[in-house]
This record gives structure tokens, sequence and C-alpha cells, in this order.
């Protein structure tokens, strides 16, 4: 009798284990539906997206899958919250997506995403919705390249982005104030995106700011301000903008610096010993 009592006790006890496994909770119905519905609002075209690499990774998205209903967790590009099953992450980028992204669009209604990038794609020249303000929870928001235009105010309600990308987007507006409320920012990249008006000399004193990118502004005026010991910034790109003055020597101040860009904007003098 000893001799078979350890194994089926073994066996006996691994298997209660599986008992007390957690399972991960499967996706929201009515965000599954969501998802599918932004499926169905655009088209794949190979050209919409620059990138050498880029696929449909909407292909994967399905309702129903092998004969059951499909767990839109396992979507490509979807991340769900492990504890609550909730979207909190949507990379479609580089997804050849063609098409306008409308103020109805049901990717609105994805309201616990935390991380959102829809970089390189092509939406039309379609205007940047205000109800992307409904979307409160975003820490990280990726628009750039994507044929998207403007910028509307309900953006101010997104204080919780610790990075900001909208390179290329044809914001043509004035410098956006409301920025420097954004107090976990630590990248704002605004690359070609026809700003103009004075830059916000706030914006290089938020307490995680480390990388600044406004290249290729032409009408965006501003210059350097002192700069304070401590700072976090490693990445100023200012070239071809209307920012003017002189590089002060407290940008030798900045010891987290690693790149610093200027080129064909209106600066004077000489670069400070002190770099």
């Amino acid at each position: 009798m000893e001799f078979y009592f350890l194994p089926v006790l073994v066996i006996f006890s691994c298997a209660s284990c599986y008992l007390f496994l957690p399972v991960q909770p499967l996706c929201h119905t009515d965000e599954s539906v969501a998802l599918l519905q932004f499926k169905d609002s655009l088209t794949v075209n190979n050209s919409a997206s620059s990138d050498p690499a880029a696929y449909p990774k909407l292909a994967s998205w399905k309702a129903v899958e092998n004969g059951t209903e499909s767990d839109c967790c396992s979507w490509d590009g979807v991340e769900c919250d492990e504890n609550t099953g909730y979207v909190i992450s949507l990379d479609l980028s580089s997804s050849c997506l063609y098409g306008s992204i409308m103020s109805n669009s049901s990717l609105f209604n994805l309201t616990h995403l935390q991380m959102l990038n829809l970089a390189d794609n092509h939406f039309n020249y379609s205007r940047l919705p205000p109800e992307f303000g409904r979307l409160s929870k975003l820490t990280y928001l990726n628009l750039s390249s994507s044929f998207l235009t403007g910028l509307p105010s309900e953006i101010s309600v997104l204080s919780n982005l610790s990075t900001i990308d909208l390179s290329h987007v044809n914001v043509s507006s004035k410098m956006p104030h409301f920025l420097v409320n954004f107090s976990s920012l630590t990248s704002l990249i605004m690359r070609n995106c026809g700003l103009y008006g004075e830059f916000p000399e706030k914006l290089f004193h938020l307490p995680k700011i480390q990388v600044l990118v406004f290249q290729i502004n032409a009408n965006l005026t501003g210059h350097f301000p002192e700069f304070r010991s401590g700072s976090p910034l490693r990445t100023l790109w200012f070239s071809r903008t209307n920012f003017s003055g002189i590089i002060p020597f407290s940008i030798g101040n900045l010891e987290s610096l690693k790149f610093l860009s200027v080129a064909r904007a209106k600066f004077s003098g000489f670069l400070p010993s002190s770099l």
C-alpha cells in the first residue's frame, strides 16, 4: 500500500492545484463590439503605411473563431488589463489603415485606454475629433504620420499623458499653451505640425520632461530659458524654427542632455563653453 500512496497523493495534489490558478477575464462584449465597429469603419490599403514592415493587424479581429466567440484580448495590437479584462492598449501603428476617424467613431467607447498608437496610417486628412477628450486615462498617444489634421481643445483634459507624438499632424494653429498643465509629460514630439506663435517657456520646466522635439515649425517663435540644474531634459530639437536669442550658459546645467539641434533656427552668438 505504501508503494502506491505517494504517487496517488502527488497526482491528486497537482490536479487540485488547477482549481486555484488565476484565470484572466475575457474581453468585455461592448469593447469587442466597439473594436469590430472601428475595424468596419476603415479599409486596408497597403499604400496607407510607409513602414516596409507594415501589415494589416486588423486581419486577426474576428467576432467568431473556430466556432466560438473570439476574445478580443488576443487580437493583434490589443492589450487588456489582466485583472479587469478592459482594453487598456491599442497599437495599430503601421497597420495599412485608410479612412476617416469621425466624431461618432466607436474608438471613443474604449474609455479605459491608457495607450493609443495610430501612427503611420492614412486617415484621409480627417480632423481630430473632440471626442478624443473622452479617453481621459491615456498616458501615451502617438498619432504621428497619420494624415490627421487639427488639435481640438478637448485634448486639454488628457492631463495624464506622459508621451505625445503628433509629428506630421497638420495642426496649423498657435502653440497649444494648455500643455504646460501636463505635469506628467516626459516626451512631447510635434515635428512639422505647422505650429506658430510663442512657445511657452514653462514647457522647459515641467518636472518630468525629457524630450522636446519641435523641428520644422518655421513660424514657431521663442527662446531658450535659463535652465535649472536637476532638469531631466535630454533632447532639445528646435532646428528649422523661428527660435531666436542666445543659447544660455545655463544650458550646461542640463546634466542629462544628450542631443541638441538648433540648425537653421534664428539663434545668435556661439555655443556656450558650458556644453
